[in-house]
This record gives structure tokens, C-alpha cells and sequence, in this order.
């Protein structure tokens, strides 16, 4: 149990590596130049900011959807 986080710290934890991405994203645009490579790491950086933006989003609807309130429940 010593790794059994709650939904919010869950949340917390995706919602600083979503906004890491998204700095993320910023550093490649303002290093991007008309080459094959800044293309692909533009868009792999867009890419993983994409995957994790659906990871935040995710958690938060199993938050507001009481399914770990009903979890907790059935465990306590």
C-alpha cells in the first residue's frame, strides 16, 4: 500500500507532466528550422504532449465519476 495514491495526487502528477509537455512544445517550435529532423521532433513532441493531455483528461473523468469514491468504499 505504500505506492496506493489517491485520484488527486494522480491528477496533480498529470497535470505537471501535461504542462511540461507543453513547454516542451514551445522549445521545439522556437527551435525548429526547415529540416526534415525539426519536423519529426516538432511532432513527436506534439505527439506525447497529445498522449499526455488524454492521460490528464482521463484521470480526471474517472475522479468526477465517484469510481474511486466507490472503490475506496468497497475496500474500507
Amino acid at each position: 500500500m505504500t505506492s496506493f495514491y489517491t485520484p488527486t495526487n494522480r491528477i496533480e502528477g498529470s497535470a505537471r507532466a501535461y504542462k511540461n509537455a507543453l513547454l516542451d512544445i514551445a522549445g521545439a517550435i522556437n527551435q525548429y528550422r526547415a529540416d526534415e529532423g525539426s519536423l519529426q521532433r516538432l511532432l513527436e513532441t506534439l505527439q506525447t504532449a497529445s498522449n499526455l493531455g488524454g492521460e490528464l483528461k482521463h484521470d480526471v473523468d474517472v475522479y468526477r465519476t465517484n469510481a474511486w469514491r466507490s472503490f475506496l468504499s468497497i475496500i474500507v
